[in-house]
């Protein structure tokens, strides 16, 4: 989580500055599962594009193709890489589906800093 904020951000806001809230969800979604090397091909995307850079100017054009896939397609979402985590994969859900997101737990976190 914490190395997706620092990815967003650029690395401009460290962590340690902002609280977050860590939350367990219950999802009830149909998403497309770019876990899926097929799924990936059927789009015409990599992991690579996908895990590529994103700026609010300039933002990653495979991404803006998976959301557009899933929307046309009548998903609810997608389950994307991480581009900040090797291995890791994160939930995109789609405005329409916000509904079907309950959280179920939460709590407010701090990160430690790199010197604790």
């Amino acid at each position: 989580m914490w190395a997706e904020w620092s990815r967003a951000t650029s690395g401009r806001v460290p962590p340690q500055a902002e609280e977050r809230a860590v939350c367990a969800l219950d999802l009830d979604l149909g998403v497309l599962d770019l876990r899926s090397a097929a799924t990936r091909r059927a789009l015409g995307v990599t992991l690579e594009e996908l895990t590529g850079d994103w700026a609010p100017d300039a933002p990653n054009r495979a991404c803006l193709a998976v959301a557009r896939a899933a929307r046309d397609a009548g998903a609810d979402g997608f389950v994307i890489p991480s581009a900040a985590r090797v291995g890791g994969w994160n939930v995109g859900v789609l405005p329409g589906a916000f509904d079907r997101v309950v959280v179920v737990r939460r709590r407010r976190v701090r990160p430690a800093s790199a010197h604790s």
